[in-house]
């Protein structure tokens, strides 16, 4: 059972999210302040604040966490913060209107998918200057990399597709995808893309391998936001058109591909990401200036009997899934799914 655990007020109109690698901070684009928050998540408290350049959109971190790339779309930049300092140390001229960033795998590049020049710019993260342009199709607006860094995945939105370029052959494959796709995440494998539509209510399943759509899965109003859980076994996807009576976050059973849970967020959730641990999403709410925890792990009062209660299942048995595990003593505040 997931569930919203904390909301952490930021900066106007939070956009982009992304977890270091150690879990221990989200940094979010506050695309109307020009700023980027800083969170600790142990606090769930922004300890920083970062000012980059003009609309700053989406955000990625090198796997080594040293270094914090954000898109300024207004700028025609990418700003590179450095996480020990919460500085900006470098600024680089990309492409116009840059959208989505992901890194290399090796933390050795960084792509950037310019929207109106319809490429991608790659950035050599040692030097922190574009040492290259990529051809991306029509509307280039988001990036990702497979797991093993053979192959860049490009969304592009007026193309109705998704381009897999392969950054070994420099040879790019178009995969089609109806209507106006807007998110593209890998699978942990690189077997699988999920793919959102944003003009629709469903996200689309290809197979790296025949770069085809093998299953459609039916989520809630305009999906725009995805990402894959480090074990592969769910994705989180961000449904943007559901705000109206508050904003939704789906929950797909990979091997399935079916929802089995919709979470309740904030107003206008767009970008999503998932701790290291694969515990807690997190979900960037533009409507409403904040950020949702969502977590596996929840606050608890305990029952005045929990000393006879300690180790047991309240509510389903355990190894179902359908119970909580009681664990501590008059100490704990806490419990867990019995899975």
């Amino acid at each position: 059972m997931l569930g919203v655990v904390a909301t952490i007020p930021v900066g106007s109109f939070p956009t982009g999210v992304a977890v270091s690698p150690g879990g221990n901070r989200l940094y979010v684009t506050d695309t109307d302040s020009g700023t980027v928050a800083v969170i600790d998540t142990a606090t769930r408290t922004v300890t920083a604040t970062v000012p980059v350049g003009d609309d700053p959109y989406a955000v990625a971190v090198n796997p080594d966490g040293k270094h914090v790339y954000v898109t300024n779309q207004g700028a025609d930049t990418v700003s590179v913060i450095d996480s020990a300092t919460n500085t900006v140390t470098a600024t680089i001229p990309v492409g116009s209107v840059p959208f989505g960033v992901a890194v290399s795998p090796d933390g050795k590049r960084a792509y950037v998918a310019n929207a109106t020049d319809d490429n991608v710019s790659v950035i050599d993260t040692a030097t922190n200057t574009a040492i290259d342009v990529i051809p991306a199709g029509s509307l280039p607006i988001a990036v990702a990399v497979s797991p093993d860094g053979t192959y860049l995945y490009v969304v592009n939105t007026n193309g109705s597709g998704v381009l897999m370029y392969s950054l070994v052959t420099r040879v790019s494959t178009g995969i089609q995808v109806p209507g106006k796709p807007a998110r593209v995440a890998v699978s942990p494998d690189g077997d699988h893309l999920y793919v959102t539509r944003a003009d629709g209510y469903a996200v689309f399943v290809v197979s790296t391998a025949t770069r085809t759509i093998v299953d459609v899965v039916d989520v809630g109003s305009f999906p725009t936001g995805v990402t894959v859980s480090p074990d592969g076994e769910h994705v989180y996807v961000t449904n943007i058109g559901d705000s109206l009576d508050g904003g939704k976050v789906s929950v797909v059973h990979a091997a399935t591909n079916t929802v089995v849970s919709t979470i309740p967020v904030g107003q206008g959730p767009y970008g999503v990401a998932v701790s290291p641990d694969g515990v807690d999403i997190y979900v960037a709410n533009a409507g409403e200036n904040t950020v949702s925890v969502v977590s596996q792990v929840f606050d608890w009062t305990p029952p005045d009997d929990l000393p006879e209660l300690v180790g047991q299942v309240i509510g389903g048995v355990a190894g179902d899934g359908g119970g909580w595990l009681v664990i501590g003593n008059h100490g704990g505040q806490f419990g867990m799914p019995a899975a």
